[in-house]
């Protein structure tokens, strides 16, 4: 019998087990699989994923939501675990649909921690909770972890750096250089960003719907739109989480985000909206812009374009209406940073893409290495991207596991 170790039992490393384990069951080929998690309880990080409902994949499951190696990403997401809703129907967990994105029925993300957990031990698997794994040496054409337990084959699921409360503190990436990976550059993502401006703190609490652009070096090179949030720090929200993954915080002055207050209007609409409205006998400019934006987002806008909110609107001049339209149309924030890793829901950036097959996962660097999860290089954008692809790299690494170890057998 071969012993599979597998470090992590989060989305991968679970995951990876069930296949693994339904795989040898297929097959005939006996294995043990054991689980290594440093937490006193597995899936901990499943448990607060779309805010306690587990948004755990989408129907418009596509390349162009995701970041990192694109070769990576596709033959990840183009391969025959692709299917979470199937996967999930296996262990009797029904699943439902809100624009695109799949839920569990129950609406509970301790549904889908409990199925994974419950097909896990019905398998057989072995999990050993309270258990770091520090160290990994390689002996006799296996795994010795912590000096104590041998493996044959070892599979990667330790999460990236992002969230260390539930448990990826970043501690994989030291097993990966242990075992001879190089690991690229790590950034936190779907994250909020910190910015410049004493106007922040007027506007702490505001919500609105606005599209975000992240410009570096004044070059778009992302868009998103929906809800914003201003924070007594910086930008929030499902957009901002979106863009936050391509700040580089070691140049985060070369950043900005650019907000359109007013996605619906064109800037020639707009600014003839506001020739009409601030004649109609408002009493001050503040209150024209109230149809539009909370008020005190308003009077910021009415402020940047060096306006008093207390202003007659009938005063205001055609200059000064087309400054308040471009102001509204692009709302400028410079970057200081995102929050980083302790604020993060996932991390950019992972293992060398070029050490790992990346049809199996298997380490081109060291032999019966499998890597999934969030130790690849690999990110998605909010909306169950990254709890699919969690799913489906850890069910290839464990189907190719026990598939290596049958292949080693055919060939002696």
């Amino acid at each position: 019998m071969k012993n599979i170790a597998i470090i992590g039992a989060g989305a991968s490393g679970i995951s990876a087990a069930i296949e693994a384990l339904r795989t040898a069951r297929e097959t005939g080929i006996p294995v043990q699989v054991t689980v290594y998690e440093k937490l006193p309880r597995i899936c901990k990080k499943i448990l607060v994923t779309g805010n306690g409902r587990c948004n755990l994949s989408n129907r418009n499951i596509a390349l162009q939501h995701y970041r990192g190696n694109k070769a990576l990403v596709s033959s990840v997401l183009e391969n025959r675990f692709s299917d979470s809703v199937g996967f999930f129907s296996s262990m009797s967990l029904l699943t439902k649909e809100e624009s695109g994105r799949i839920y569990p029925k129950s609406g509970n993300a301790s549904s889908v921690a409990d199925a994974l957990r419950y097909t896990c031990l019905s398998l057989g698997c072995k999990i050993a909770v309270n258990t770091p794994v520090t160290e990994i040496k390689r002996q006799n054409g296996g795994f010795l972890l912590n000096s104590t337990e041998f493996s044959d084959v070892l599979i990667l699921a330790c999460g990236g750096a992002a969230s260390p409360v539930f448990g990826s503190d970043g501690s994989g990436y030291e097993l990966l250089k242990m075992l001879g990976h190089k690991v690229t550059k790590i950034r936190p993502a779907l994250n909020s960003v910190k910015c410049k401006g004493s106007f922040l703190k007027s506007l702490k609490g505001i919500r609105t719907d606005a599209s975000a652009v992240l410009l570096l070096e004044e070059k778009a090179i992302f868009e998103d739109a929906g809800e914003i949030q201003f924070t007594h720090y910086g930008l929030s929200g499902i957009p901002i989480f979106n863009l936050s993954g391509l700040i580089d915080n070691e140049y985060a002055e070369r950043y900005k985000i650019t907000l359109d207050l007013c996605r619906e209007m064109t800037p020639v609409q707009l600014n003839d909206f506001f020739v009409k409205a601030f004649k109609i006998g408002k009493p001050c400019a503040a209150d024209v812009l109230s149809g539009l934006l909370p008020k005190r987002l308003g009077e910021v806008v009415l402020k940047r374009c060096g306006i008093s909110p207390a202003e007659k609107p009938e005063e205001l001049t055609v200059k000064e209406c087309a400054a308040v339209a471009y102001t509204l149309k692009n709302f400028e924030s410079l970057v200081i940073g995102t929050k980083g890793f302790s604020d993060a829901q996932v991390t950019s950036g992972g293992v060398a893409s070029e050490e790992i097959d990346l049809v199996t996962l298997s380490s081109r660097i060291a032999d019966g290495l499998y890597i999934c999860g969030e130790l690849l290089d690999a990110d998605g954008i909010c909306g169950g991207y990254n709890l699919h692809f969690a799913w489906t790299s850890g069910r290839t690494a464990g189907y190719n596991a026990v598939a290596g170890i049958m292949n080693n057998d055919k060939s002696k």
